[in-house]
């Protein structure tokens, strides 16, 4: 079976196609006496159910799928050639009575996912939550655009624009500050670039100079894709596969781990992440922007065929804790040494357990 999320995608466009077919009554009155009926037929079925044909020619399931199964009568049927003796009507009624057919059966579809249709959602889900990160600072910057704009034209008619606030409420710029507003001028300082140079203009993609508000940008996408990961897609591909959960493993998904302990736990950050095996994009103490090579390699990097294997699932110790205290200087001094190291806590401490215990043991 596809996976819900899947179903849901589909169920919508099937029901835009509905929608579009209740607020048009056009095909009622088309017939082969219209003057341009040759052209306009075609119109109508592309006008009605152009959502369907767009994501059944990039989107289509797998052939032999219950998905494709459900859906291919809708294809075939507005795929089917048009008679353009018969009135459009009748024609179209059949058409949607394949619609409504196959968005019954999308609710009762049931059974096991397949770890390629589970893959395929990850794929989707990283895609869409990249995008929304990326474009979502546009929106403040056509803020800051409009405010650069409304001000040059309060100087070239030489008269006064006083100071501004924005109103988080109205998305208005406003006179009086209240518990709503924020200072236009922080705002711009915050998520504007800024000028650039005639040097920064003169790179192949000048774009790359950005404010460090584009961390949180970032942290948006990292968080959700790797929680999502975590929380549900590991848990899918391994009933898919077969196997445990812990034999649905990537270094490309272990990276973005490193990379939202990052942005949560270090204010974004490299700290972590500088151990990255895959998504080697930032050095201990940089700000975690992603530039836009980063993103390509993000996309293309994709682990698409790993998924499809479970892993062998490695032998591992339950490490057990330690039951004793330590001077709070000594703890202190030993988490620095073992991060200045680059080495887990629970590794660090084993060698000093190991080294204490060798220097007391009797020799021989």
């Amino acid at each position: 079976m596809a996976t819900q999320a899947a179903i849901e995608r589909w169920d919508k466009i099937l029901h835009e196609v509905e929608k579009a077919r209740e607020g048009w009554l056009y095909p009622e009155a088309m017939t082969p006496a219209y003057r341009d009926f040759v052209r306009g037929l075609p119109m109508v079925i592309e006008t009605i159910f152009s959502p369907f044909l767009h994501a059944w020619d990039t989107d289509r399931p797998d052939e032999g799928s219950d998905l494709f199964r459900t859906l291919e009568p809708v294809a075939r049927a507005v795929l089917a050639p048009l008679d353009f003796a018969r009135p459009a009507l009748p024609q179209v009624d059949p058409m949607m009575a394949t619609v409504t057919e196959a968005r019954s059966k999308l609710g009762q579809l049931e059974g096991p996912t397949t770890a390629a249709e589970v893959v395929a959602e990850i794929e989707h889900l990283l895609k869409v939550t990249v995008l929304v990160a990326r474009v979502s600072h546009q929106g403040s910057m056509k803020i800051v655009d409009d405010e650069l704009k409304a001000r040059f034209e309060a100087i070239n008619k030489n008269t006064t624009r006083g100071a501004k606030y924005l109103d988080l409420h109205t998305f208005q710029a406003v006179e009086q500050p209240s518990k709503t507003t924020i200072s236009m001028q922080v705002v711009m300082s915050m998520v504007d670039p800024g000028i650039a140079t005639l040097q920064e203009r003169m790179r192949p993609i000048p774009e790359e100079s950005y404010p460090p508000i584009m961390k949180q940008f970032a942290a948006q996408w990292v968080v959700n894709v790797y929680t999502d990961w975590e929380e549900h897609f590991r848990g899918q591909l391994a009933a898919a596969l077969g196997c445990d959960k812990a034999a649905v493993r990537s270094d490309y998904f272990a990276d973005l781990g490193k990379m939202r302990h990052d942005y949560v736990h270090n204010r974004g950050i490299c700290k972590t992440s500088a151990r990255n095996k895959v998504l080697k994009w930032f050095g201990k103490g940089d700000t975690m922007i992603p530039l836009h090579a980063n993103y390509r390699h993000l996309l293309t990097a994709f682990p698409g065929e790993e998924l499809l294997t479970a892993k062998p699932t490695p032998v591992t110790v339950q490490p057990q804790p330690v039951k004793a205290k330590a001077n709070p200087e000594l703890a202190r001094q030993f988490e620095d040494v073992a991060d200045r190291l680059e080495m887990s806590k629970d590794a660090a401490l084993d060698q000093a357990l190991s080294e204490w215990i060798a220097a007391r043991l009797p020799s021989g």
